[in-house]
Formats: C-alpha cells, structure tokens, sequence
C-alpha cells in the first residue's frame, strides 16, 4: 500500500486520537503527528498552548521526515475553524505534502463533552461547544487538488 495523509478534523472528544492510536497500531508505516503531543513535548503539558508558530515548525517537520520516509501520515488536530485547515494545507504543500484525505468526526457535542468528562486531561465545555458552533457554520470543505473527503 502507498502512503497516504490523512487529516483529522472534530471536536475535543470526537475520537480523533483514538483512531489515530488505532491506526497506527494496525500500521507500522504509519506516523501521527498530533498537535496534543508536541505541546506535551515542548511545554510539558499538552493544555499548554504554547506559540502556535513554534508547534507548526514541528508538525511541518515530522510530515517532512514521514513523507521523506515514505510513510503515511495521520495529523491530529481540532481544525475547527476553516482557516485553520486551509492554512496548515498551505503550509504542508511548501513541503510537499499536497494530498490528503480529510476526516470530518461527527460525533456528538453531547458525547463529546461526556467522554471529556471522563479523560485526565479535559478541554473546557465552552471550548469544545464553540467549537462545535464553528464546525457547525462552516463545515470542511474539499479542497480541488489538496483535499477529499
């Protein structure tokens, strides 16, 4: 099988990373790059925002190692808002990576917020409802030539 990118879109609790654990374990080939965890790695507590500037430098540099090394690539972050996407599709074509297949997570606001409850580390509800709202207004999009759906 060719590598393929894969670009995770949904709320705080949709089951993003837990399908990307899932896919990686299936994977071997297989290399997430989570916005979660480079905070983790960088501030030492993934709740850190931190300077999003500094986290994008890593996530296009992971992607660049990983298509470099002919793997497949699932990126792990909210994307909520429609420039977010837009943007980190821009940025990870400068380095190569113009072709992704994007997962919108449905699940939800409901469930989200009860399996929030239920994690270690939790996102605020309003977060995760504003982002919902924001998901809700603006859906994804396929972009022509970067993105499907």
């Amino acid at each position: 099988m060719s590598p393929e990118s894969h670009f995770l879109i949904g709320i705080p609790g949709a089951g993003k990373s837990t399908l990307a654990q899932e896919w990686a374990q299936r994977d071997p080939n297989c290399c997430i790059v989570s916005t979660d965890g480079i905070r983790a790695e960088l501030y030492g507590d993934e709740q850190i925002q931190g300077d999003w500037e500094t986290i994008e430098a890593v996530v296009l540099e992971r992607v660049r190692e990983a298509i470099a090394q002919g793997k497949s690539v699932i990126y792990d972050a909210t994307n909520a808002k429609r420039s977010w996407p837009i943007t980190m599709l821009q940025q990870f074509a400068t380095i190569g990576a113009t072709q992704w297949i994007g997962w919108h997570f449905t699940t939800p606001l409901v469930e989200c917020q009860r399996r929030n409850q239920g994690r270690q580390r939790q996102v605020e509800s309003g977060v995760i409802a504003s982002f919902s709202v924001a998901l809700a207004d603006f859906p994804p999009i396929a972009l022509r030539g970067t993105m499907t759906f």
